[in-house]
């Protein structure tokens, strides 16, 4: 069927519908024969409005005018009803659309009340205007009437709207809910609970007052049965009412049949609201709670997981057993190519689509092509009721062979980048469900922070690994502490040090590691820079693991954004080795001077020797210089045998000869010997010699200690050795 075919069959459609219940609403007409406070051809006229669009007006004028043509007045009277009754439907209509969600404005309390305000309020207005001026300008009612009528037309039409109309957009938009045993159960028992006191009140009429508890039943299915509940027993109620009043029994009964359903429609209307605004609420609890349940479940999947690859199958899996999809995948942006990679898919274990799952596979859609392609370059989730009969979807061929229909994609997104697509397809046709797509909506810019983060955790994880590296092959000790003096990071260098692994040191106390000695002695650079000053020292550190170490450092106070000091970095130089080294030299140095003043000494010496007659000022030159190369404090030249005590040399200078004296042994038994001297002549060339072999021997051999004396002396001439005369 052609559409012009088909929106002329709803035509036809509705003005037969309008027709049927407006003969049935004027059968209770008592004020005036055009006028019925009970009025069902409202809600339906509203209703299809709202549903199926403003196209199908001409249903509405045509089967207003049917209805009043058949019932009384003329052609005049008849066009202007009609012409009230349409502009109703539309003025109520738009503004709905405009500020209520349309046929959806029962998914939040405030749009429930808007819908009163719109449709049972002000649009009502026209048609009664409409209507009852109709009639009493062309005679067919009387002015003093005109306000009595107005109010019925009024609230007739009202209570339509309030009661007719949400029950048939509550059913026609709410998907229908999964019949359990349980819910079965309970929904028979809430039906019993509203028909045996509707019969009891408005059938038997009870002989107290108790027409308000009927509200009891319409609280529990407003509560456990949601807004198809709600309006659905207010219907119920209405109908039971509306038959006991016109039947003169219940609460509501007047003299007067029309006070009787004025009465009647104010009370169900009242009722009607509060069930309406209630359902509205308990629904929107409903939802906000499945949303942080989805959102939770989400959060928990993204913090386990490692990628987004290992993630993305549990997140379809979650929006698909959530929101009841049969089919989903997540599409990634590859940048250079500028496509769409399908990267994970996921199918509820009831169903097989082996065409679409391989034609999604192979797929890559660019912006604007395919659901996918839509959804990336609109920036904003999309919705395709059946994707068989959509003129951009690809995979339609897939779609049709594996059964699937209905179809949404949003986008993931950080900002207003878009990242990458997920999707959801069902095997029936969905109409657009806006509450979802606004969930789902949070959900991709939630999963767009995740991808975000986790790319940003894998550049900082690189950085750190170059990091890492770079510090692990210098030779620089470098570490970073906190301020509660723990190490928060050390290389390779500083852990070898000390003969650890920087996995062993990180994480634990400064004392622990260096030592409470060693870290006694840097704890007044540690205190200033976390003042905030760099800090520098030279120290000979005593640590506990490896003994002292000379070490030069460095100290940078490490802040935060808002200028804290949380911690300081380190850069540390062991000097142990050149401390070492620079000691060495320092010592080989005054060994050289030394060794170069002995020499100067010996040289002089030497000089004297080669040109000296006098043998006594020559041994006692020899002698201070023995001293000084030696550093003795006193000396002596023990010429000797065991059995000489000593020898003086006396030189004689004309005849260049010494004299050799020779101190005879003391007498042991007393205390002061008593000497002799024997003389004999001596060359000095004898000499010379023995006093080369004396010199030499005065600098190599060590200096030895007279132990009686305490005197050190130098043995100029060995005493094994035969003196040289």
């Amino acid at each position: 069927m052609s559409p012009r075919l088909r929106t002329l069959a709803t035509i036809l459609a509705l003005a037969g519908g309008y027709f049927c219940a407006g003969k049935l609403g004027l059968s209770w007409a008592y004020v005036h024969a055009s006028a019925s406070a009970v009025w069902p051809p409202t809600g339906i006229a509203l209703a299809a409005l709202l549903l199926w669009g403003w196209r199908l007006w001409p249903g509405i004028f045509l089967g207003a005018f049917l209805v009043n043509i058949t019932t009384q007045g003329s052609l005049a009277t008849t066009l202007g009803i009609a012409t009230g009754n349409t502009l109703e439907a539309l003025l109520a209509a738009w503004g709905i659309n405009r500020f209520a969600n349309g046929a959806r404005a029962f998914e939040r309390a405030r749009n429930t009340f808007k819908f009163v305000l719109i449709a049972a309020v002000l649009s009502t207005i026209v048609s009664a205007t409409f209507g009852v001026t109709s009639l009493t300008l062309t005679g067919f009612a009387e002015w003093n009437r005109y306000p009595a009528i107005w109010l019925t037309w009024w609230l007739g039409d009202a209570v339509a709207d309030l009661i007719v109309a949400p029950f048939l957009l509550i059913l026609m938009t709410e998907p229908y809910p999964e019949l359990k045993p349980k819910r079965v159960i309970e929904a028979a028992a809430l039906l019993f609970s509203m028909i045996l006191p509707g019969y009891l009140i408005f059938l038997r009429g009870a002989a107290f007052s108790a027409e308000y508890i009927v509200v009891l039943p319409l609280l529990w299915a407003a509560f456990r049965f949601g807004q198809r509940g709600a309006v659905t027993s207010a219907l119920i109620v209405a109908v039971i009412a509306v038959v006991g009043t016109l039947h003169g029994v219940g609460p509501f009964v007047h003299p007067d049949p029309n006070a009787s359903l004025l009465h009647l429609q104010a009370f169900m209307g009242t009722i009607a609201i509060a069930a309406l605004v209630l359902a509205s609420v308990v629904s929107e609890a409903k939802r906000a709670e499945r949303r942080l349940q989805v959102q939770d479940a989400i959060s928990r999947i993204l913090a386990e997981s490692p990628s987004l690859r290992e993630a993305a199958p549990r997140i379809i899996q979650v929006l698909c057993e959530r929101a009841g999809w049969d089919w989903g995948a997540i599409w990634n942006v590859e940048r250079p190519a500028n496509e769409l990679r399908c990267v994970e898919a996921w199918h509820m274990p009831s169903i097989q689509v082996p065409e679409f799952a391989a034609d999604t596979k192979k797929r890559r859609f660019t912006p604007g092509t395919g659901l996918p392609g839509r959804v990336w370059s609109a920036g904003k989730p999309a919705w395709i009721p059946d994707v068989t009969t959509d003129s951009n979807f690809p995979r339609a061929p897939a779609a049709i062979k594996d059964g699937l229909h209905g179809a949404f994609g949003f986008p993931i997104k950080l900002g207003d980048e878009t990242l990458g697509v997920i999707e959801c397809i069902s095997c029936e046709v969905r109409e657009p469900d806006d509450y979802f797509l606004q969930m789902v909506g949070d959900i991709g810019g939630q999963i767009g922070q995740f991808m975000e983060r986790k790319r940003a955790e894998d550049d900082l994880r690189a950085q750190r690994s170059q990091l890492r590296a770079v510090t692990d092959i210098t030779p620089v000790l470098l570490t970073q502490c906190s301020r509660d003096l723990r190490y928060t990071f050390v290389n390779r260098a500083y852990a070898a040090m000390l003969g650890l692994t920087p996995e062993q040191i990180i994480g634990r106390p400064i004392p622990e590691i260096m030592g409470a000695e060693a870290f006694e002695t840097v704890r007044p650079h540690v205190e200033i820079v976390l003042q905030g000053r760099p800090a520098e020292y030279e120290l000979e550190i005593p640590f506990q693991r490896i003994g002292t170490r000379f070490l030069r450092g460095v100290y940078m106070p490490d802040e935060d954004a808002q200028g804290h000091v949380r911690g300081w970095i380190a850069s540390i130089i062991d000097i142990t080795e050149r401390k070492r080294a620079e000691n060495q030299i320092a010592t080989l140095n005054k060994q050289l001077a030394s060794d170069l003043t002995a020499m100067t000494r010996l040289q002089q010496l030497s000089t004297r020797l080669v040109q000296t007659h006098d043998a006594g000022s020559l041994m006692n030159d020899i002698l201070d210089v023995a001293i000084q190369i030696s550093e003795a404090d006193m000396g002596r030249a023990p010429f000797s045998r065991r059995d000489w005590s000593a020898v003086r040399a006396v030189s004689s200078a004309c005849s260049r000869r010494i004299t050799v004296s020779r101190i005879a042994p003391p007498n042991v038994n007393s205390r002061c010997s008593t000497c002799w001297l024997a003389r004999r002549r001596i060359s000095l060339s004898e000499v010379r010699p023995k006093i080369c072999c004396f010199i030499m021997r005065s600098v190599y051999e060590p200096p030895t200690k007279n132990l009686k004396s305490g005197f050190k002396s130098a043995p100029l001439i060995s005493s094994r050795q035969t003196p040289p005369w």
